[in-house]
């Protein structure tokens, strides 16, 4: 799975859609308030229609997931809401970044450090997450490649946000539209 594949120096795992690559978190992660940041893409070569990079271990609904048509992806709460993190060409590497405030209902999703999407008001279950790259055990395994995903269990807000974003687009590289802390 881990490739000799590089992004600017840095070796990243290279998920070629088989149900033997999608990894197990055990125990599960239970996430109330949360950050996810993620560095990656899906594979040009992909076809399907979705590619998980987070998938629930609880339910249906905990998702973190690439689609192809519309390019976007996309994260699902408990009551099968869509939240639009960003709509871009999916095939180049990327920063994503998803933000659930519980304290301000806020949700924001960030695309290289630039907010885009916001939701004020939205009360969202806790986020169940027991496997990366792959919806369940065998289905909907990811054909891409991850850099990096770091995930947080509190809502990583202004500067805190910038900093990691700032620092994960210089360590690989990537555009970074972030500016001076909100």
């Amino acid at each position: 799975m881990l490739s000799q594949n590089e992004l600017n120096s840095y070796p990243v795992l290279n998920f070629l859609g088989s149900d033997a690559s999608i990894m197990t978190i055990a125990p599960p992660v239970n996430l109330t308030a949360r950050t996810v940041f993620i560095v990656g893409r899906l594979r040009p070569d992909f076809t399907g229609t979705a590619a998980f990079i987070l998938g629930p271990k609880k339910d249906v609904f905990h998702h973190l997931k690439y689609e192809r048509l519309p390019a976007r992806m996309l994260a699902y709460d408990e009551t099968s809401r869509e939240f639009d993190v960003y709509c871009t060409t999916n095939t180049r590497y990327h920063l994503f970044s998803l933000v659930y405030d519980p304290l301000s209902t806020n949700y924001s999703g960030f695309f290289n450090g630039c907010q885009s999407n916001s939701t004020t008001g939205v009360s969202v279950p806790a986020w169940q997450i027991g496997y990366v790259a792959g919806y369940s055990a065998g289905s909907y395994p990811l054909v891409g490649n991850i850099a990096e995903i770091i995930i947080y269990g509190t809502a990583k807000i202004g500067c805190a946000r910038v900093a990691i974003e700032r620092w994960l687009c210089a360590k690989y590289g990537l555009p970074c539209a972030t500016s001076a802390c909100p």
